[in-house]
């Protein structure tokens, strides 16, 4: 592998007429390849007109061992110097005065290493997280810390060198990579305290680690959890929390429970494809972003069903919303290959003249779901009415059976559709010439 870089040598040798150097691996004649150090210089020509050489070698094979052990224990102190960024640190309680050993500088910025006034020139000065300012202050003081054998272990946030101000900090964390909006980064401190004999000060102990990328995994993976992977709206098992905690908090306002589901989807599944119907779902999400409010609450709960919680509506109100999404759905089938119009089913429930908490409200909305479902293929609005039929809800409390054990298992498929009921119902066509008021179900 050297021998062109050898030929090279001796040729630039003859032009430079100057002493040259080159380290190459020769065989030794034991049969193994040692490293050498070569210095080779051009005499002249023989009478032959040949270039005469005198070179020196000198066997460098330990010391090139030596070399690469180091270049490797220096890559990985690197490799954990960055990786993992952490700083061991000695804290003066009495003076003040903090000792940095290491070479963590994402957050601690003094040239020395050493710190004077840490709690005033750092903590208090915006360097630690306001709300975070106080544990740090009574970790570091902590005189009890002395007779513990266990470290104290707090966890808080210290401010990162790349965000001079909070004016700028947030494009920076953007590209220091903090995932915040405040230019702080988590990080924990395990601690423990000594007396120094010589001087009596309370002397503090420790380790600030950076986990701040795993602050922010954690906190995206706890995102992801909350949202149907297709659609990026909150799944079922997110959307019955929001429901409770609506209730529970603004049980005095009038809220409706909206579900919609996309008629014979499976048989669009067999006929197009299983990538055409994720574009029917993708489709169906947006128009309910485009649709509805942003404080409403719009969630796929499995396969084929979507469901919208409406804040501070009435029944009149959410009877329009859901007439409105209807018709927006319908201008989608432009945009859609096959020239396939979506239609689907709507079954409204409202809080609380419907029901009076979230279990029941889902009861019943799938109730009216289910009434609206009678007549396949065609779009179909129901309002719970009390008189629904004792099969219906029977249909609906089975259907919400399965989406609570959804709730068990991520990305749950195949959720059972809700049985039809034999009940009269009215279509959107009709509605759309009627007063919602005076219809009755």
């Amino acid at each position: 592998d050297d021998m062109r870089a050898l030929i090279s040598h001796f040729r630039k040798t003859i032009e430079s007429k100057r002493p040259r150097d080159l380290v190459v691996r020769l065989l030794h004649r034991r049969g193994y390849y040692v490293d050498v150090h070569l210095r080779s210089v051009c005499l002249g020509y023989n009478g032959q007109g040949l270039p005469v050489f005198v070179s020196l070698a000198h066997d460098i094979t330990a010391k090139q061992k030596q070399r690469s052990a180091m270049a490797v224990d220096q890559r990985k102190q690197s490799l954990l110097n960055n990786g993992y960024q952490d700083m061991v640190f000695e804290y003066d309680a009495n003076d003040d005065r903090m000792e940095q050993i290491g070479n963590y500088t994402s957050c601690i910025s003094s040239p020395n290493k050493i710190s004077e006034n840490f709690l005033d020139a750092e903590v208090r000065a915006g360097k630690v997280h306001p709300d975070d300012v106080a544990t740090i202050e009574k970790l570091l003081t902590d005189r009890s810390l002395v007779d513990r054998n266990f470290p104290e272990v707090v966890k808080f946030r210290l401010r990162n060198n790349a965000c001079a101000s909070k004016a700028d900090s947030t494009e920076m964390e953007k590209e220091v990579g903090t995932g915040n909006n405040d230019g702080y980064m988590w990080h924990t401190c395990s601690a423990i305290a000594y007396i120094d004999q010589d001087s009596g000060h309370l002397k503090v102990v420790g380790k600030f680690i950076n986990i701040d990328q795993y602050e922010n995994r954690m906190r995206a993976l706890y995102d992801q959890s909350k949202l149907d992977v297709l659609t990026e709206l909150y799944n079922s098992k997110t959307m019955y929390r929001h429901c409770k905690s609506l209730l529970d908090l603004d049980g005095d306002e009038s809220h409706a429970l909206m579900i919609f589901d996309i008629n014979n989807f499976s048989a669009v599944n067999k006929a197009f494809g299983r990538a055409f119907g994720d574009s029917i779902l993708k489709t169906v999400a947006k128009v309910l972003r485009l649709t509805f409010r942003h404080s409403d609450y719009l969630s796929r709960l499995g396969d084929d069903e979507f469901a919208v919680m409406l804040r501070s509506v009435s029944r009149q109100q959410a009877h329009a919303l859901a007439i409105n999404f209807l018709s927006n759905l319908r201008q989608q089938h432009e945009v859609i290959a096959h020239d396939f119009a979506i239609e689907g089913s709507i079954g409204i429930a409202v809080y609380p003249d419907d029901a009076p908490d979230c279990e029941r409200l889902l009861h019943v909305a799938y109730s009216a779901l289910g009434e609206a479902k009678q007549v396949v293929g065609r779009e179909r609005i129901v309002m719970f009415d009390s008189d629904c039929v004792d099969e219906n809800i029977s249909a609906a409390e089975e259907r919400l059976r399965l989406i609570e054990r959804s709730c068990q298992v991520a990305e749950s498929e195949a959720l059972a559709c809700i049985e039809s009921a034999r009940k009269n119902a009215y279509t959107t066509a009709d509605l759309l010439s009627s007063d919602p008021s005076s219809v009755n179900v």
